[in-house]
C-alpha cells in the first residue's frame, strides 16, 4: 500500500480512447485465474477503459471456443472499429510449439488470427473490425516464441522461466526496482489474498511507469522496454515479435500529449479566420497551468489527419458551422451564433479539453460528449431492376449463397449507427423504408423506426436481415420522388436537435412520376435539405456482370424463368407473362424481350443523383455520392460512407502548398498536398479549386511510389471549382497529391 501512495500524484497520461482488453486464462491453475481479475480490474479501475470493452474468460477455452470469442461473442459484440485490442493470455502454457488450449494446441499463427476473426464475424458480412490487435501471452518458462505475426498483430512475450507467483498484497522488502514496485502497488490495490504470475506484475507495473512519465512514448515498444530492462526486479523476460508493416503508432495505448489543429472547411475568408482565432485563445485560456507543456493548439490552412483533436469551421459574420473529431470520433459537431463568440465556444472548448483537464481523475467509462444524435432514414430501392443489379441466388442461380448488397448496408449501417450510439452516448434514430411503386416501412424487430441506444449484438443483426429478405418483394417501378418525401416527413417528426441524414440507394432513375421527372425528385429533395438533412446518394450497379446476365436471359437460361416468377408481368406479350409450357424457342423469343426492356430501362443517371444530393440551403452539407460498380467496390464504398456519418475517412481543404512548376515557361503551377493517413478504408479527398486553375493535371504518390487509376485513385471532377478524389483501400501512409495547371 505505501508504494502505491508514492504513485498516485504522478499521473501524466490518458488511455487511448480506443482501447478494448481481453483476460483470458491460459490454465486452471488459481495463480492464472487470478492473474486474469486484476489486470482486467486494472483496465477499469487505473486505466478507466468502458467496462463494456473489458471481457474476463476464467475457463481455459477450447480451439473452436477460442475462435468463436472474437468471431460472435462479447469481444466482437462491444470492439469498435477502429480499436486497439490487447488479448492478455495469463498463466499461458506452452504445448509443442503453440498455445495449450482446454482440447488440444493451437498453433501460435492460428493465436495470432484474432484480428482476422474481428474481421470476420459472425460471417455474411457482419464483420467490420478494421484495428489492430495486441497479444500479450504471461507465460512460466519454455522457449522462445517463433512466429510469423499477421499484418496489424503484434505478440508482447512475458516469459518468467524461474520466478515464483507473487501476492502482491505483501510487502517485498527484497525488491527495489521502481517498476517491480509499482506493478505490485498497483495490483495489491485491486484485490486481498491471492497470488499473480510475475508477468502481471511486469505488465502492470510498465503501464504505471508510462502513465507517471509524459516524456515517454505510450505505444507498445515503451512498453516492452519499460518491462524489460526491469528483468531483475521482477524475472520476465520481455520481447515483442510483430508483422509486416508494422508501424508504432498503431498500438498506442496511452496517450501523453495532445495536439489539436484548428482549420477552415472550405474557404479560408475573413469570418472563418477570426472564429478559429478565437477558438484557438479559448483553448489556450481553459488549458490549466500544469498542461500548459502537454497540449498543443495550432491553427493551420487545411486538415492534418495526424492530429489527435482537429476542429474545421466555416463561418459568415454571425454563425458558423463547427465540427470537431478525435481521432476517427466526432466529439462536437453544430451550428452556432458567433456574435458572442466566447460564449459560443465555451461548449466546443470544454469537449475538446475534457479528458485532458483532469488526467488523473478522468471517469472515461460514464464520458459524454457534446455530440447531437443521429437521425437517419435508409431508402432502399426495392424494383424488378434489383433483380440484376443487386442479384442473389433466388434470382440468379450461379451466384453463391450470399446476402444482397442491401441487405449488407442495412446491416452494417445498424451496427455501426448502434455502436455509435453506444460509445458516444447519443442515440442514433433509424427508419428504414422500400421503395418502388409505393413506399413501404420495413418492419424490423422492433418497429420500422428504431432508437438505437445499445450495441446490436449478431443475432439481432442476423434478425434485421432476415427481416429484410422476408420484405424486400420486387416491385414494378422505381419511385425516388415519393421516397425523397416520406424520407422528408419521417425526419419531421423526429428531434430538431439531431443530425439527419438520407441515404438513397437505387439502380433505377425516376419512372412513377411521367410528367418531368427530374423536376418533381430535385423538388422533393429540396424537402429533405430543407430540414437540414444531408442527402447520401448510392447509385448501385453490377455493370460488369449485366452484359453476361442479358445474354443468359436472351438464350432463355433459368435466370429468365427467375425474372419472371417475381411478379405479374402484365406489361409483356401474353406468351411471356407466365413460363409455364415455354419450349426452346419461346423462351429465346421471352428472353429477347425481356433483355430489350432492360437495356432500354438503363441504369440511374448519375447527373440526376448528383444534382439532388447537393444542397443549396446554406449549412447544409454535401452528402456522399457513391457509385460503386463491383462488390468489392461496394464494400469499400460503403466504409466510406458510415465513415461520413461517424467520423473518419473523409478530409476536404481549399489549397496547397502552392509553388511555379519546375518548366516554369508555360506559366503553369502546382498545388501540393501531404496526408499522413492510417485507414483501413479508403480515403475521399475533396479539393478546392478557388483561383480557377485550368487544364488541370494529376499525379499521385503513396511513399514515393507512383499511384493512378490502375491502382484504384479516382479522380471525379465535379465542377469547375471542386474535385474528389478517392484513394485506394487501405489508404496508409504518406500520400502526396499534385495539381498543376493554368491560371485564368
Amino acid at each position: 500500500m505505501i508504494f502505491w501512495a508514492l504513485l498516485a500524484p504522478a499521473w501524466a497520461a490518458v488511455p487511448n480512447r480506443s482501447l478494448s482488453f481481453v483476460a483470458i486464462a491460459g490454465s486452471d491453475d488459481p495463480v492464472a485465474v487470478e492473474t486474469a481479475r486484476r489486470v482486467a480490474k486494472h483496465a477499469e479501475a487505473r486505466l478507466g477503459l468502458n467496462p463494456r470493452k473489458i471481457h474476463v474468460i476464467e475457463r481455459v477455452p477450447g480451439r473452436e471456443a477460442f475462435v468463436e470469442l472474437f468471431r460472435r461473442g462479447a469481444p466482437f459484440q462491444y470492439v469498435s472499429q477502429g480499436d486497439v485490442v490487447v488479448v492478455y493470455l495469463s498463466g499461458a502454457r506452452e504445448k509443442q510449439g503453440g498455445l495449450a488450449l482446454a482440447d488440444g494446441v493451437m498453433p501460435y499463427e492460428e493465436v495470432a488470427r484474432v484480428a482476422q476473426h474481428l474481421r470476420d464475424g459472425p460471417g455474411e458480412g457482419l464483420g467490420f473490425f478494421n484495428g489492430t490487435v495486441l497479444i500479450v501471452m504471461d507465460r512460466q518458462g519454455g522457449e522462445k516464441v517463433r512466429l510469423k505475426t499477421p499484418t496489424d498483430t503484434a505478440w508482447l512475450d512475458l516469459s518468467a522461466p524461474r520466478a515464483p507467483a507473487v501476492d502482491p498484497s505483501l510487502p517485498a522488502p527484497d525488491v527495489r526496482d521502481p517498476l517491480a514496485i509499482a506493478g505490485r502497488g498497483a495490483l495489491g490495490e485491486l484485490g486481498q489474498g491471492g497470488k499473480v504470475t510475475p508477468g502481471a506484475v511486469a505488465w502492470v507495473g510498465a503501464l504505471e511507469r508510462l502513465l507517471a512519465d509524459a516524456d515517454q512514448e505510450g505505444s507498445v515498444e515503451a512498453l516492452r522496454q519499460q518491462a524489460q530492462a526491469a528483468r531483475d526486479g521482477t524475472g520476465v523476460s520481455a520481447t515483442l515479435l510483430t508483422g509486416p508493416g508494422y508501424e508504432t503508432g498503431r498500438f498506442r495505448l496511452l496517450i501523453q500529449r495532445l495536439r489539436v489543429v484548428l482549420h477552415p472547411t472550405l474557404l479560408a475568408n475573413v469570418e472563418t479566420v477570426q472564429v478559429l482565432e478565437a477558438l484557438r485563445r479559448e483553448l489556450l485560456r481553459a488549458v490549466p497551468e500544469g498542461l500548459k507543456s502537454q497540449v498543443q493548439i495550432e491553427r493551420i490552412d487545411e486538415a492534418d489527419p495526424r492530429a489527435d483533436v482537429s476542429c474545421a469551421a466555416v463561418a459568415n459574420r454571425t454563425t458558423a458551422h463547427l465540427e470537431c473529431v478525435e481521432g476517427r470520433a466526432p466529439i462536437f459537431a453544430d451550428q452556432l451564433d458567433v456574435t458572442n463568440p466566447e460564449e459560443a465556444l465555451a461548449p466546443v472548448v470544454r469537449q475538446v479539453l475534457r479528458d485532458y483537464k483532469a488526467l488523473a481523475a478522468t471517469d472515461w467509462s460514464a464520458r459524454r460528449r457534446d455530440l447531437k444524435p443521429l437521425d437517419v432514414v435508409l431508402l432502399l430501392d426495392s424494383s424488378l431492376s434489383m433483380a440484376y443489379h443487386d442479384p442473389t441466388r433466388a434470382t440468379d442461380p450461379t451466384l453463391p449463397d450470399a446476402p444482397s448488397k442491401r441487405e449488407i448496408f442495412l446491416v452494417r449501417l445498424a451496427a455501426t449507427l448502434s455502436a455509435h450510439a453506444e460509445t458516444t452516448g447519443r442515440p442514433a434514430r433509424l427508419t428504414v423504408l422500400l421503395f418502388g411503386d409505393r413506399v413501404v416501412p420495413l418492419a424490423l424487430p422492433g418497429g420500422s423506426t428504431l432508437t438505437l441506444e445499445r450495441r446490436l449484438d449478431a443475432g439481432q443483426l442476423a434478425a434485421w436481415g432476415a427481416s429484410f429478405r422476408a420484405a424486400a418483394v420486387p416491385m414494378p417501378y422505381t419511385g425516388i420522388r415519393d421516397a425523397l418525401t416520406e424520407a422528408a416527413k419521417a425526419l419531421a417528426v423526429g428531434s430538431p436537435d439531431a443530425a439527419r441524414h438520407v441515404i438513397l440507394l437505387t439502380d433505377g432513375r425516376e419512372s412513377v412520376v411521367t410528367t418531368d421527372a427530374e423536376r418533381a425528385v430535385r423538388d422533393a429533395a429540396a424537402a429533405v435539405h430543407a430540414l437540414g438533412a444531408t442527402l447520401h446518394v448510392v447509385g448501385l450497379t453490377e455493370g460488369a456482370r449485366l452484359g453476361a446476365y442479358l445474354q443468359r436471359m436472351r438464350a432463355g437460361d433459368d435466370v429468365l424463368r427467375r425474372y419472371v416468377d417475381l411478379l405479374d408481368m402484365t406489361y409483356a406479350p401474353p406468351a411471356c407473362r407466365r413460363h409455364a409450357g415455354w419450349d426452346a424457342a419461346q423462351a429465346r423469343t421471352c428472353g429477347a424481350f425481356y433483355a430489350g426492356v432492360i437495356e432500354q430501362a438503363g441504369a440511374y443517371d448519375p447527373f440526376l443523383l448528383d444534382r439532388i444530393r447537393r444542397a443549396e440551403r446554406p449549412g447544409v452539407p454535401t452528402g456522399v455520392f457513391l457509385q460503386p460498380d463491383s462488390s468489392a467496390a461496394f464494400q469499400d464504398e460503403l466504409q466510406s460512407l458510415l465513415s461520413a456519418l461517424t467520423g473518419g475517412g473523409i478530409y476536404l481543404t481549399a489549397g496547397g502548398q502552392r509553388g511555379v512548376a519546375e518548366a516554369g515557361a508555360d506559366g503553369r503551377v502546382r498545388d501540393r498536398w501531404r496526408f499522413d493517413l492510417d485507414l483501413p478504408g479508403s480515403a475521399r479527398v475533396v479539393l478546392y479549386n478557388r483561383t480557377g486553375l485550368t487544364d488541370l493535371r494529376w499525379t499521385f504518390t503513396q511513399d514515393g511510389q507512383p499511384m493512378g487509376a490502375a491502382e484504384g485513385v479516382k479522380v471525379s471532377q465535379e465542377s469547375a471549382a471542386v474535385t474528389l478524389v478517392t484513394l485506394p483501400a487501405p489508404a496508409r501512409g504518406v500520400w502526396v497529391i499534385e495539381r498543376e495547371g493554368i491560371p485564368q
